[in-house]
């Protein structure tokens, strides 16, 4: 090979999405086999993408020789629309992919070839050593990729499809022994241009592989069950890079499966401890903390990153005999696992519904996590049969007899080059053991559950119940067992998620396209779709006042027998409730500042020492309810905050993540007690803004 045709080789690698609202990581897999090629050829010219402008524009003008594309589950269409137009453009371009998607065991292997007949070179697992030898090899067959299919004997992790849909294989090449072989993509400057974009959340990856061997999931196979370690000064070395050219505030993602069960996680935590004291960076941490090494992770949660790091707590079911068919090890019980973490705020991961669960099963966990007392914020996932898992194969279809519809995966879709775009995922609706109206009730028993839980908005009340021995639990259990009776607007409410639900859901992929593409201005406006956010919110933006009519009811059914005085506490906690959230009734005036007497000190008590009974509190007290920034917003500021119900020329800022919305808790006002008759100012409420800001949960 000359180096002429080495340094005129044009390579462009991209993990492509529509350039929209929303969170978006920095594309570091394609960094990693960058800098792994460059190692070897310098002198090549490689360019790395992931918005869907620039990747069009750099394909348009400067036609490259080779198109590497990261495919995953949210970006299928779209990479296979890229591809073509590359190869229409350069009808001797080499389109190689790779990523978790390109595999050799997807269960409907018709339908595989029909999508990547057209790819020259499909990559699986591991990615760096095979594009490398790809691009070497390429090189050698004079840049012809028919001579390069040819010699697939000499590559490694590479297959492909031929028109008669057979597939033509190479070897496997040995699992990355040494992670550190691998130069980072940050430290080698591939990825300067995207720290540079504020709203691009930097990724890293100190360990690969996992030990655990779940059904559901493409890292269950055991060709990544061995962990391999990056080096602590590898990590540290890529952190400091990061810490000098990002901005504060996009945060950070850290790519490992069980973030925090490994030895060497305690040094790195410290070190991003160190960074965030002195670069003000990384202000938030998301990661998939581990399932193993609960100690440690919440030595890290608590003593190292408080506030920080949210713990995700990947239970995924309670049921011992849901986890034994999902072969997921889970060391300790859900409720040991939340109560070891005490105080810190947690999300534990749930997916509905999986093989063995019943609606009965499901509820009871929900329900004996909620009763722990500790700060939890479940967040509920539909099962997506994902490609080369064990639970895509057909044989667990058939012994669980899973009933599976086609929708539309997380409302990405958009226009590429004049074509309608839309990401498909299959997703389970029901099982012999749970219903399609079971698993229906357990969604609702999930969306009311997220209204009154996420971002804290009703704090005083839900410390009060516990004081009482009300159950949270026995409250979200009465609320769903109560909906036919519930007021009428929360009756139609809960038919609109109903439909909603199961409005997009097909036999096949054609029916969402084409659905899809009829409604994609609705679903570009937040007019249809958003399910658990858009419902769980809609409680609170447009039924406000029923909400808190029917929650109180349900309070004081769940109240008789008590002593006689919680109904009056009852009654100031519902009126202090309401004053919070003043501007947010359907009858409030616009008064800037409003006062009301109460016969308990509410505000003291939650503040000073909410553990006691708030009879203990018992005096008169004026309050003072102050307007904030916050809290007068319109209904549809709100609803814009979440993406939903935009006007026609309405652009959701770029970078909008879950800290620019505006929860329940944002809107609350300002709070001043003055004790009657006596000198005594209690301090300010805050806004609502801090409220559990390290629960970034969608």
């Amino acid at each position: 090979m000359s180096n002429k045709s080495i340094e005129n080789l044009k390579i462009l690698l991209i993990e492509p999405r529509f350039d929209k609202i929303g969170t978006q990581c920095i594309p570091y897999g394609s960094g990693l086999l960058g800098s792994y090629l460059k190692k070897s050829l310098p002198e090549v010219d490689l360019q790395i993408h992931k918005l869907l402008t620039p990747i069009l524009k750099y394909i348009k003008e400067k036609k490259p020789d080779v198109l590497g594309v990261a495919n995953y589950v949210w970006n299928t269409n779209l990479c296979l629309k890229i591809s073509k137009i590359a190869k229409e453009i350069n009808p001797d371009i080499l389109l190689v992919f790779g990523g978790p998607e390109i595999n050799r065991q997807h269960v409907d292997k018709k339908r595989f070839a029909k999508l990547y007949s057209h790819i020259d070179l499909l990559v699986e697992t591991e990615g760096e050593v095979a594009f490398t030898n790809i691009i070497k090899t390429y090189l050698d067959c004079d840049q012809n990729p028919g001579k390069l299919r040819e010699r697939i004997g000499e590559l490694g992790n590479c297959f492909f499809v031929k028109d008669d849909e057979s597939i033509i294989s190479g070897p496997l090449l040995p699992k990355i022994v040494d992670f550190n072989t691998i130069p980072s993509p940050y430290l080698t400057g591939l990825l300067d241009k995207f720290l540079a974009n504020k709203h691009l959340v930097p990724m890293v990856e100190t360990n690969r592989g996992c030990p655990f061997s779940c059904t559901y999931c493409q890292q269950g196979d055991p060709y990544y069950s061995k962990v391999k370690f990056k080096s602590l000064d590898h990590v540290k070395e890529e952190l400091n890079y990061i810490a000098e050219r990002v901005h504060p505030e996009a945060g950070l993602y850290i790519f490992d499966n069980n973030w925090g069960s490994y030895k060497q996680d305690i040094p790195i935590a410290r070190h991003l401890k160190y960074l965030n004291e002195t670069k003000n960076w990384p202000q938030f941490i998301d990661c998939d903390s581990g399932k193993s090494q609960y100690d440690r992770i919440k030595h890290i949660a608590q003593d190292i990153l408080p506030g920080m790091m949210t713990i995700s707590n990947s239970l995924q079911s309670s049921n011992p005999e849901v986890l034994k068919n999902i072969k997921r090890r889970q060391i300790k019980s859900g409720v040991e696992l939340i109560k070891d973490f005490g105080g810190q705020v947690q999300s534990p991961d749930f997916i509905l519904p999986l093989p063995g669960e019943t609606k009965e099963s499901f509820i009871a966990g929900l329900k004996a996590l909620l009763d722990t007392g500790a700060d939890v914020r479940p967040r509920v996932h539909p099962t997506a049969l994902l490609s080369a898992t064990e639970l895509a194969s057909q044989d667990t279809i058939d012994r669980y007899g899973f009933y599976t519809k086609y929708r539309q995966f997380s409302n990405f879709i958009g226009y590429c080059d004049g074509e309608f775009i839309c990401e498909i995922e299959n997703i389970i609706l029901a099982t012999k053991d749970m219903s399609l109206d079971g698993v229906f009730y357990c969604r609702v028993y999930t969306v009311i559950l997220d209204a009154i839980l996420r971002q804290a908005p009703l704090r005083e009340l839900f410390a009060y119940l516990k004081s009482i021995g009300i159950q949270m639990s026995d409250l979200i259990s009465k609320l769903c067992d109560d909906l036919p009776e519930a007021p009428v607007d929360i009756r139609d409410w809960l038919q609109e998620y109903r439909e909603s639900y199961m409005e997009a859901m097909f036999d096949t992929e054609e029916e969402v396209l084409a659905y899809m593409k009829k409604h994609c201005k609705d679903y570009m406006l937040g007019n249809k779709g958003g399910d658990l956010l858009k419902y769980s919110m809609k409680l609170w933006i447009e039924h406000y006042s029923s909400m808190m009519n029917w929650l109180f009811n349900m309070i004081r059914d769940l109240a008789k027998g008590k002593d006689g005085s919680v109904f009056e506490e009852l009654k100031n906690l519902e009126l202090y409730t309401r004053h919070l959230y003043y501007d947010r009734s359907e009858d409030s005036s616009s008064s800037p500042v409003i006062e009301a007497s109460f016969d308990y000190d509410i505000h003291k008590w939650f503040r000073t020492d909410k553990f006691s009974p708030l009879k203990d509190f018992k005096y008169p007290v004026n309050y003072t309810f102050t307007q904030t920034e916050y809290s007068g917003l319109s209904r549809q500021e709100l609803w814009n905050s979440f993406g939903f119900y935009k006007s026609d020329s309405y652009q959701l800022p770029v970078g909008t993540d879950s800290r620019s919305r505006y929860y329940l808790s944002r809107l609350r006002r300002k709070v001043e007690g003055i004790l009657e008759n006596k000198i005594g100012v209690t301090s300010s409420e805050r806004d609502g803004r801090d409220a559990h800001s390290t629960n970034l949960s969608i």
